[in-house]
């Protein structure tokens, strides 16, 4: 007769099996067969495969751990998750490699990747996992998953194995980014594979590092190699206005011009570039063409996509050439364009809730948007915002940890029912949701910092139009003087125009409607200029 422990054994493991414990059924069911789901078809040889797997790395096994490797060759990864403590909690195999390993693919096939990765790399010796185990992980892991942005794991040379040495050189980039190292960045670059796109990534941030450090030959000759690479991951337009900040940065107006040139129209960095060539034409004296950029650039059609400082350039290369009226109108424009908005990014920046925030983080949560995305919104949002990295990056982990929040809220509600283990799947709980909060504060601050730099900015330029104004009643206060002199003397020929030709070129007749293709064809004639001849 079967003893009581025995028939509570086959029952505990009937009850947790049916439906997915084919073999046993049929036994039990007299040879009855038992459907299966298309995707429990497909998937059925490499369940079995992993559950192989598993039993090689076990031993003999008790009905517990029987229950687990039945969930994992059902490819129930919740159940599997929560059974794994219920029946290996305290034993060897919990702390061996390959029970970490065990664990971690649970969690990340039941919708923990970050903390599935994090299991795994408890491991001491990942060269101690079954083969079979490790090519499940490699396969589940590739080197461009999130879960490498996220997880907090200690990278080991063991480990290329596994996932290999690219990895490796992208988490120790990740950790050099919070603060780059000359002497460390060269290393990782020397230990890449050429034109790999790791190597790629390294010399770029290689380069940063070699221009904030007042080494601009070195920045140079980085840049230089960058553009030259067949795998390079950094967009041109990128590397060309940075090559041109370099040049400018360093005296070299005429070459800088040359590189800000080849930024696309179409870029997200085209405005800035233009703004730039414009400082560029005023430090060599040539504020006619830099008049005639900051035409393009302050138009109302580019008011969310550009920044005060086009105003200021504008007014400033007006004063220069003594176009008074030029001056007023630019200064009587500024506040148009920049009062309400300041006012609304304002209290963005004081960490007001304001609904073209929550909006544009629930956007960078389905796609890295455009400007043009954010439609009116812009009008209220830092002009950075669409294309801040920083930003991005910690939407998408606040986006990844609300996930994992959610699973493990959803595994502990389980494990009160079912395993009785509510202590880890709490703190589990407890744990991803402040992972996910902290994310959040992450990008909540990120946004409220750009606003801030944008005030910051737009007070700065309004400090300095006042300087520009005080300086042209000045100089109107003189105009008497000017008049007398020039009166009796010819009008000077002309000190220069823009470099604009063609039949693209367009003059300044109306603001009403702009052609995208007219912008950046603006054409400025200098005649008169501030030179007066002075009588003999």
């Amino acid at each position: 007769m079967m003893s009581k422990s025995v028939a509570l054994g086959l029952a505990l493991i009937l009850s947790a099996t049916t439906g997915f414990a084919q073999d046993l059924e049929s036994l039990l069911d007299e040879g009855g067969k038992v459907e299966k789901s298309k995707k429990a078809q497909a998937s059925a040889a490499q369940d079995t495969a992993l559950v192989s797997a598993i039993k090689k790395t076990t031993g003999k096994l008790n009905s517990e751990q029987q229950i687990f490797l039945r969930f994992v060759e059902a490819g129930e990864w919740d159940k599997a998750t929560l059974q794994f403590l219920q029946a290996f909690e305290g034993t060897s195999y919990q702390r061996s490699p390959n029970g970490r390993a065990v664990f971690g693919y649970a969690q990340f096939q039941a919708g923990l990747p970050v903390t599935g990765v994090e299991t795994l790399f408890l491991a001491s010796n990942p060269k101690e996992i079954h083969p079979e185990i490790r090519g499940f992980w490699t396969k589940a892991l590739p080197e461009t998953h999130f879960a490498w942005k996220l997880a907090k794991i200690s990278w080991a040379p063991a480990w290329e194995d596994l996932f290999g040495h690219q990895v490796g050189l992208q988490l120790k980039l990740r950790d050099l980014s919070l603060s780059p190292s000359i002497p460390k960045l060269k290393e990782l670059s020397e230990d890449a594979v050429i034109n790999s796109t790791e190597k790629g990534l390294i010399e770029w941030q290689l380069a940063l590092a070699y221009s904030l450090n007042d080494q601009p030959d070195q920045a140079a000759k980085t840049l230089a190699a960058l553009m030259k690479s067949p795998k390079n991951p950094i967009g041109n337009d990128l590397i060309q206005i940075t090559a041109a900040r370099l040049l400018f940065q360093n005296g070299y107006f005429d070459a800088a011009i040359k590189y800000y040139e080849k930024v696309s129209k179409k870029s997200e960095f085209w405005t800035d570039a233009q703004e730039e060539m414009a400082w560029s034409h005023v430090r060599k004296g040539d504020p006619q063409n830099a008049i005639a950029i900051s035409k393009s650039l302050t138009i109302p059609a580019m008011a969310h996509q550009v920044g005060p400082e086009a105003f200021f350039v504008q007014a400033l290369s007006q004063l220069k050439i003594c176009d008074y009226l030029g001056v007023t109108q630019s200064l009587g424009e500024f506040p148009k364009r920049f009062k309400a908005r300041t006012a609304s990014l304002t209290e963005l920046s004081k960490g007001g809730e304001t609904k073209q925030g929550a909006k544009v983080i629930a956007l960078m949560k389905t796609k890295k948007i455009d400007i043009k995305d954010l439609g009116k919104d812009a009008e209220s949002l830092p002009r950075l915002v669409a294309r801040d990295q920083k930003l991005y990056d910690f939407v998408q982990a606040e986006k990844n940890f609300e996930n994992e929040a959610r699973v493990a809220e959803v595994l502990y509600s389980k494990s009160l029912a079912l395993t009785g283990l509510q202590g880890f799947f709490e703190s589990l709980k407890k744990s991803t949701l402040n992972r996910a909060h902290s994310a959040q504060a992450s990008a909540a601050m990120r946004l409220k910092e750009l606003a801030s730099l944008e005030v910051e900015e737009t007070k700065e330029i309004l400090r300095k139009l006042h300087i520009v104004e005080a300086e042209v009643i000045q100089q109107v206060a003189m105009a008497d003087r000017v008049i007398k002199d020039t009166a009796s003397n010819k009008i000077p020929t002309k000190r220069g125009t823009t470099g604009s030709k063609g039949p693209e070129t367009v003059s300044f007749k109306a603001d009403e409607e702009v052609w995208f293709d007219e912008i950046s064809n603006y054409k400025v004639d200098v005649k008169k200029a501030c030179h007066a001849r002075k009588s003999l």
